[in-house]
């Protein structure tokens, strides 16, 4: 059993999110599908990841353990990741590594939104201001 697990990067309705859903729909056909709400609010999906169980950022840490929890139980070993492919799409493969999956990565392109809510999914340069900041203070979101 395959499935695909979807990231979000930045807020709903965001450019990246449209293009992510538009992955997910070219390659969902047979598969389970596990999405962060911001892309499931674009497509269908069969588990939507909404929350952090307690109320903190749902961080790509957190959307992993649920995903990977979910699937588990379906008895899934090969993952598709869709995420934005710089530095994003290479965290979230790592971490469903470390769940035993085996992972895929589709290949592509998905656009930065100059006008998302998040300012670190506003550009390149945002996101590696931000991945400095996450490894070299532990920030999280907002």
């Amino acid at each position: 059993m395959e499935a695909i697990v979807g990231f979000s990067f930045g807020s709903e309705g965001s450019k990246s999110n449209v293009a992510l859903a538009k992955v997910v729909n070219k390659i969902r056909k047979g598969k389970i599908t596990v999405l962060q709400k911001e892309i499931a609010d674009c497509t269908k999906a069969d588990m939507v990841v909404s929350k952090h169980p307690a109320g903190k950022y749902l961080d790509t840490e957190e959307v992993t353990r649920q995903a990977a929890f979910f699937l588990k139980k379906k008895n899934v070993r090969v993952v598709w990741v869709v995420a934005q492919p710089f530095l994003h799409r290479k965290k979230c493969t790592m971490l469903l590594r470390k769940q035993g999956f085996v992972v895929k990565t589709v290949p592509g392109r998905i656009p930065f939104d100059p006008n998302s809510k998040q300012w670190w999914t506003r550009s390149r340069f945002s996101f590696l201001v931000y991945a400095i900041s996450q490894k070299t203070y532990g920030r999280r979101g907002h």
